[in-house]
């Protein structure tokens, strides 16, 4: 029973490792994205503000 209980930490260890991961992959993902966004906004004001 002992070993069961060590082979079910160590999995639950592992999934929440890979979730860590992938957590911060999508964050980066989605910075780097709002990043992008964020910049075409900041022309499109900056467009709309200057006079001609």
């Amino acid at each position: 029973m002992t070993c069961f209980g060590d082979a079910a930490g160590r999995l639950q260890e592992t999934a929440l490792d890979a979730s860590t991961k992938g957590n911060r992959y999508i964050n980066s993902c989605l910075r780097k994205h709002l990043g992008r966004n964020l910049d075409v906004l900041d022309t499109a004001v900056n467009k709309l503000l200057r006079p001609p």
